[in-house]
């Protein structure tokens, strides 16, 4: 019994330290080699939702969102309260073009953990994919509540205002 408790503890240790390399690859863009230390860290210990997670996302970076959403899904069942996996499932639902999916695992992401600036942008992509431009236009109004100087939510805040300008003018043309 003291065996085994000793086993499992240090497995836990070892796997811990497989997820900081990964991490650290992950950093670097070296996502393959990320991906192959996430999973020697499941390996290890396969109740590591960080891991799954973790991994989701080193395999959207790469563009396999089937993995990534696979991944997220066993974070989530293994830690049903892990809002970064709902982010990353639904960034890749986005680019799966499952809008409606996205926008759901984001406003659970939101509902875990309201100040996650991503989950708001996330979400307003989607919006945006799908013309709600007001619903887009007040998440990224929102995630740069939270992040000020994210350029790049910037950039997309304007783009959905644009669109929504544009949308504007579409109905005023349909109606004359």
């Amino acid at each position: 019994m003291l065996v085994k408790f000793a086993r499992d503890i240090f497995a836990g240790f070892r796997s811990d330290m497989k997820i900081r390399l990964a991490a650290s690859h992950h950093a670097r863009g070296e996502f393959d080699e990320a991906i192959a230390r996430y999973t020697e860290a499941i390996r290890l210990n396969p109740d590591a939702a960080a891991a799954y997670c973790n991994r989701g996302l080193a395999h959207c970076e790469i563009g396999e969102f089937e993995q990534t959403i696979a991944d997220c899904a066993e974070a989530i069942r293994l830690d049903p309260n892990m809002a970064s996996a709902y982010v990353n499932r639904g960034l890749a639902y986005y680019y799966e073009k499952a809008f409606d999916e996205a926008i759901a695992d984001c406003a659970e992401a939101i509902r875990l953990n309201p100040d996650d600036a991503a989950a708001y942008t996330n979400r307003g992509l989607s919006h945006t994919a799908k013309r709600e431009f007001g619903e887009a236009i007040a998440d990224f109004e929102e995630a740069l509540r939270i992040e000020p100087g994210n350029d790049e939510t910037k950039e997309w805040l304007e783009n959905a205002r644009r669109g929504s300008q544009m949308a504007a003018r579409e109905c005023a043309w349909e109606e004359t």
